[in-house]
């Protein structure tokens, strides 16, 4: 149970119904892209989300992961609304790069949350099991958004449906306890160790001071 709170986040947030074969529906037949632009498409997302990758990176060191958690995924609900105002395979690969961008944060700090929320001695587990629901959501989302996409109003309630549940992930950061999120990465190995040297009559603080 310990690993739940970083594997619902994930599990809401890879479940984004319309974000796979809809997609590639809509963009194929109405917008009439080749096979290739698909492709160009799908490799522009994942590469415009590595300059957020990078940035979260540094400010995790810096702010509480509670923080990132919560702005990241504000920054990422209307991720794919975007799309609604596309009417061109080109505007499509234009849009993709905010589409990247917009869910950096968000995916990093749901990663981070989830090595967090790894109990002792499972952590191998709780990540093979983070990994199996990767599979799960993504293609539960599939069938849920082919659905959407075929009966209920094409690829505009499929950007409805993954707005929708990417808003829901913020009531979910209420759940998870404070003291995995409330500090940076390395705050709380930093004030264990401090606490165990401190212990043993050898104090580390001004090492640490330094080392800033």
């Amino acid at each position: 149970m310990a690993g739940l709170p970083g594997s619902a986040d994930l599990l809401l947030w890879n479940f984004a119904p319309g974000s796979a074969t809809p997609l590639q529906y809509y963009l194929q037949n109405t917008l009439h892209a080749e096979d290739a632009q698909w492709g160009q498409w799908n490799a522009i997302v994942g590469a415009s989300a590595i300059p957020t990758f990078m940035l979260f990176g540094l400010l995790c060191q810096k702010l509480p992961l509670n923080t990132l958690l919560l702005w990241g995924t504000v920054v990422a609900v209307p991720q794919m609304v975007p799309l609604l105002f596309i009417h061109s395979v080109s505007g499509a690969l234009i849009a993709a790069v905010p589409i990247g961008l917009m869910g950096g944060v968000a995916t990093a700090a749901d990663l981070d949350l989830l090595i967090r929320s790894c109990p002792r001695g499972l952590q191998g587990t709780t990540l093979m099991m983070a990994g199996s629901l990767y599979w799960i959501a993504d293609r539960f989302g599939d069938v849920l958004g082919t659905n959407l996409y075929e009966y209920y109003g094409g690829f505009a309630a499929c950007v409805i449906a993954i707005t929708v549940v990417y808003a829901l992930i913020l009531p979910t950061l209420l759940l998870v306890p404070k003291r995995l999120i409330a500090t940076a990465d390395g705050q709380a190995n930093a004030a264990k160790r401090i606490k165990r040297e401190v212990n043993h009559g050898f104090d580390l603080r001004p090492m640490l001071c330094l080392d800033q």
